[in-house]
This record gives structure tokens, sequence and C-alpha cells, in this order.
């Protein structure tokens, strides 16, 4: 437990310096599994009735099906995205944005509009602003595809959807 408890210190430090990423979030899920597989293997060597494999896998169970259902690319987004309006995180990682998806594009366009009418960037607010505007013209051009099947409609591509017409005009080009 004490080697568990110095991972999580370290991927908790990490994740404060540079923000979150899915591959963070999964590390930190797995930690969390294996302490709770860990505390049911200690319960059991002082109450001999548990059976340890079945609440294990109960557990187990429980846990990834919370994460399955959590949707972790937009909670990624929007986390990363707040610590930087708030000041908490110096930079964001606008490619680390991009992979999440649709999940990410809501968050996108916030961070967008907001550096879209700040007055005096810094350069690397330029920077940020420039890769936003890229990627967001990446997703605007697949959202938008009239050859999307019935199977793109789904609840990130519905948030996505919104969030990029609120910054489009009419020809579908983003307001600058």
């Amino acid at each position: 437990l004490i080697l568990i408890a110095a991972a999580i210190a370290k991927m908790v430090m990490y994740i404060d310096c540079y923000g979150l990423t899915p591959m963070r979030i999964y590390a930190l899920f797995m930690i969390s599994v294996l302490t709770a597989i860990f505390i049911v293997v200690i319960l059991k060597q002082f109450f001999s009735s548990i059976k340890a494999v079945a609440v294990s896998f109960f557990v187990c169970v429980i846990m990834f099906s919370a994460l399955a259902l959590s949707n972790v690319d937009e909670r990624i987004a929007e986390y990363n995205v707040n610590r930087y309006i708030d000041g908490s995180l110096t930079s964001v990682d606008v490619i680390a944005l991009y992979d999440l998806g649709n999940s990410g594009v809501p968050d996108m366009v916030r961070l967008y509009e907001l550096l879209r009418d700040k007055e005096d960037r810094t350069e690397i607010e330029d920077g940020i602003f420039y890769e936003t505007k890229r990627f967001l013209r990446f997703h605007i051009d697949n959202i938008m595809d009239p050859e999307a099947s019935v199977f793109s409609f789904n609840l990130p591509y519905m948030k996505a959807l919104g969030a990029v017409n609120t910054v489009i005009d009419s020809n579908g080009e983003l307001i600058q």
C-alpha cells in the first residue's frame, strides 16, 4: 500500500504540472483497481469467510463499468481547458485535445473563443490559438461531412456539432 500511495502521489504531481491525458487517467484507474484488490486480500487475512475472488471480481466489474460510463475524454478536455483558463496550467496541449475526438471539440471551441476575443495575446497564446483554429477546422470538416452514416450520430458528436455551430458563419468558416 505504501508503494501504491507513492505511485498515486507521483501521478497526481505529474497531472498538476502537465494536465490530464487518457493514459494518466487509465494509469490512476488501474492503480485504484489494484488498491481495491489488495485491500480485499488484506481483509481476507482477518476475515476468512470473505470470498476474495468473488468480491474482487465484483469490485472490478463495478469500477470498470464506472469508467466506461464516465466519458473520460470529455472530462479530460474540460479539466485541461478549465485549468488553463484559471491560470493553474501554463499551456494547453491542443494536440492531446484533438486526439480526444468529438468529445474534446466543445472545450476546443471554448478555448478558441477565449483566445479569439483576447486583445493582447502572448506568443504562447498565439501558438495555442493557431493550433486550436487548425484542429477546429479539421473537426468542422468531419462534423459537417454530408456522407456521415447513422452510426456517426452519438452524444459526443451532437455536443460537438452544437459547439461548432456557435463559431462558424453561414459559409462554414470559423468566425475570426
